[in-house]
């Protein structure tokens, strides 16, 4: 029954709401959505936003993908950059940031995480890191996050180029158990 329910959302899950508690966060863990070649973009750019936020406020380290890093106003000293996938030449989904987020959280005994993505993005991150078994909150705020028309990622320029996309993206994550 729980697959049929996860194989509808692949379908029809498209808003997460807030949730979680941010002042039991240990992390914030950020995915980054598209990207430019001169710059990190309007999506990595509101992420970053929110990310640094919650920073200033709460004083959690941060665990970015390096596009949402790039977009910080300045470089913490408590802040690791995910920038490439573990094997030489791999493109770095979802899975993989994901991944070493989970490690760096383990060696650090880490539960509880801020996530932070395009809103269009976060149901999958959600689910995948819960998997995973980390404890995550979502924040406000992620509905103010724009698709880049100008991102090199075609799928990340608008919301009818990602959910072409996005859904074979869950079904495969399904198909693999990653959700």
């Amino acid at each position: 029954m729980k697959f049929l329910r996860v194989l509808w959302e692949c379908f029809f899950s498209w808003k997460v709401m807030p949730e979680g508690e941010i002042k039991d966060a240990q992390v914030i863990s950020a995915q980054s959505f598209g990207f430019r070649n001169s710059d990190p973009g309007l999506s990595n750019k509101a992420i970053a936003e929110i990310v640094w936020n919650i920073a200033q406020k709460r004083g959690l380290p941060m665990i970015l993908q390096w596009e949402v890093a790039y977009a910080l106003p300045d470089e913490p000293d408590n802040l690791t950059v995910i920038r490439s996938h573990r094997i030489k030449g791999e493109y770095l989904d979802t899975m993989e940031v994901l991944s070493q987020t989970k490690e760096i959280m383990g060696k650090q005994r880490w539960e509880k995480a801020i996530v932070v993505a395009h809103p269009s993005h976060i149901w999958r991150v959600k689910k995948m890191f819960e998997k995973m078994g980390v404890k995550i909150i979502i924040p406000s705020g992620l509905r103010d996050i724009p698709f880049d028309p100008q991102s090199e990622q075609w799928w990340t320029r608008n919301i009818f180029f990602w959910i072409l996309r996005e859904i074979p993206v869950r079904l495969i994550c399904l198909a693999k158990g990653w959700i």
